[in-house]
């Protein structure tokens, strides 16, 4: 089944012969560029008169399972409020000018396909600007077939737009300091990241976008580089920004291989893909890191992150200090918290590891510093699919306060009596159960109280059907609430035809409960989501937070605001879904000034 969305005038396929896509224009010629030395590959269209033709690299091959990115103007990184003090800081005073400077060109969506390419496509027209396949690509060209009965997922897998400043001087008159990158990795095709450069234009009326060219593509590297060796495949997407140092940056787990391996996060410099420091896990076995949420002060400089491992590791980093020696762990080298599945028949030390793979979110936690949320499961080899053990969802206060980190990361104010190995414990969380409404396809929860006066959280466990549910994708946030997108395999990572299709559970949660405190869903289908949402078709009292769906495909959860105000909405493949939620939108207009008062003596870590 095709599956549509459109994309500014775009009609993309999810799953798209490419040559479907001839009637939008695609069969202009190019040119090939190749640099030899680097092994860098960027096909840059030329006009039709041009005397060299080529057949383009998108014909013939599926669009697949890769996510598509639009680049325009939407891109904000709010970094004209960065410090103005220190002398490598004179990227603040022009920002927002370049922001003005992007809504002037055309918008570019990227995709992958299974050509092993990265493909810019302008989403006005459908034509082609460039494509880039990464230097380690030939290793693996021998498995690429357009018609292969099994979907090889050979393509750059993540992509993330992301503004950076260049201080060194340039030789052109219509660029700034600042950049315009994405940074993208091999995803399940290839141990790689790279980044590409997205010029701007030139002129303010031509509304006219350069193709990228070779000379764009600012870094790439994979496991032949001596400080990479460990890199995996990397599925999440990365993290890009700066450091209170100055440094820009991409901050990124070092994913998954095949053999195992280690645990580790590396910092590379965003703009020379230059190694800046790795940081290796403290956990033996066979490991590796997922995703990276990273932690901006208000002054949008990275001051921590979040990730977790596949030994169910929630490690926290601090970036607090503006000295490269001092980045580390947090926590003096303790996990925040260690995910495991809590059988009551088994002992403590019994209970199975849960792997975190998907990127947590975090949020102000009203009392100081943040509540982590994030769930666990992963679905990236071939025995995944038939994975019986119960995964979980969890949200996690992390007491500490940005500001009061030592200097050194192995002193902080979150310091556990001696023999505890972790900052917070399973029996300091809150359980909330989830149980299917009869005659629906919704869920309810449990209101248990999470009073915050002597608890961290709380825990949600997915023992309920569909069965073997995990969370691989982030959470995402909007009007005060949390989506997490679950998702039962049904059969396995090739996508068998014979076998089940995968189906989604959404859980639309209360952040800080786990739960939910008014309805959320139009649970009785009558446009209006209110209190006759809160019974079920018999009469019995719900508290509706989750709703199952065969629309296995990515849904975005975004804040609107319309006629009757602020709402969120749920779109996927399928449709929209309205939801109700609190009038907490960000605007670009205003920032907050006031810090939160530092929490009372009390409430410090002081016990699991």
């Amino acid at each position: 089944m095709r599956r549509a969305s459109y994309l500014m005038g775009v009609f993309i396929w999810y799953a798209l012969m490419a040559s479907d896509l001839q009637a939008f224009g695609l069969n202009e010629t190019i040119d090939h560029s190749m640099n030899a030395s680097t092994g860098k590959y960027v096909a840059s269209h030329l006009p039709a008169q041009s005397n060299l033709s080529h057949p383009i690299g998108l014909q013939h091959h599926h669009v697949f399972n890769s996510q598509a990115l639009l680049v325009f103007d939407g891109e904000d990184g709010f970094y004209d409020f960065l410090p103005q003090a220190a002398t490598h800081w004179t990227a603040q005073a022009s920002y927002r000018q370049f922001l003005l400077e992007k809504k002037k060109r055309k918008a570019q969506v990227l995709v992958g396909t299974s050509d092993g390419m990265l493909h810019a496509i302008d989403a006005q027209t459908g034509v082609e600007t460039f494509s880039f396949i990464p230097k380690n690509w030939s290793a693996q060209a021998h498995q690429l077939h357009p018609f292969d009965d099994e979907y090889r997922q050979y393509l750059p897998s993540p992509l993330v737009e992301a503004d950076v400043y260049d201080k060194r001087p340039t030789t052109s008159a219509t660029e700034t300091g600042w950049r315009n990158i994405v940074v993208g990795t091999g995803g399940m095709a290839a141990r790689s990241m790279f980044a590409i450069h997205l010029p701007l234009g030139l002129g303010a009326s031509a509304r006219i976008t350069d193709s990228s060219t070779a000379g764009d593509v600012l870094w790439e590297l994979n496991t032949h580089d001596a400080q990479f060796a460990d890199l995996g495949h990397i599925l999440q997407k990365p993290g890009v920004g700066v450091m209170r140092d100055g440094t820009w940056v991409v901050v990124a787990g070092n994913g998954y291989t095949r053999s195992g391996g280690p645990a580790k996060l590396f910092i590379i410099n965003a703009l020379t893909g230059a190694h800046v420091k790795t940081i290796d896990i403290p956990a033996t076995g066979e490991n590796g890191l997922g995703g990276v949420r990273l932690v901006m002060d208000l002054q949008r400089c990275i001051t921590a992150a979040y990730a977790g491992d596949l030994q169910g590791n929630l490690w926290k980093f601090d970036f607090s200090g503006d000295n490269v020696n001092h980045w580390g762990l947090a926590f003096g080298g303790k996990p925040l918290f260690r995910a495991q599945f809590a059988l009551r028949s088994r002992a403590a030390a019994t209970h199975p590891r849960q792997a975190i793979t998907a990127t947590p979110v975090y949020m102000a936690h009203p009392r100081g510093g943040h509540l982590v949320v994030f769930g666990t499961g992963k679905w990236f080899q071939s025995s995944d699919g038939q994975d019986s053990n119960v995964q979980t969802l969890y949200a996690i206060w992390d007491r500490a306060q940005v500001d009061e980190f030592s200097p050194t990361p192995t002193d902080t104010m979150n310091t556990q009596p001696p023999g505890t190995s972790t900052m917070v414990s399973q029996t300091s969380l809150v359980e909330q159960t989830i149980t299917p409404i009869q005659g629906t396809n919704f869920y309810s929860a449990s209101k248990h109280l999470v009073n915050y006066a002597d608890k961290r959280g709380w825990y949600i466990n997915l023992s309920i059907n569909p069965v073997n549910l995990r969370l691989v994708q982030a959470p995402q946030l909007a009007v005060g609430k949390v989506l997490l997108q679950t998702i039962s395999p049904g059969g396995d990572r090739h996508h068998d035809a014979s076998k089940p299709s995968p189906t989604t559970v959404l859980f639309v949660l209360n952040p800080f409960t786990g739960s939910a405190s008014a309805p959320t869903f139009d649970v009785n289908a009558d446009g209006a989501i209110d209190s006759l949402d809160t019974f079920d078709p018999t009469g019995h009292p719900i508290n509706a937070v989750a709703v199952a769906s065969n629309d296995s495909g990515d849904v975005s959860f975004s804040q609107k605001i319309g006629a009757n105000g602020l709402s969120a909405v749920l779109t996927s493949n399928s449709g929209q879904t309205r939801l109700l939620g609190v009038k907490n939108t960000l605007r670009r207009s205003w920032r907050q000034i006031i810090r939160r008062p530092s929490p009372s003596p009390n409430t410090l870590d002081t016990h699991p």
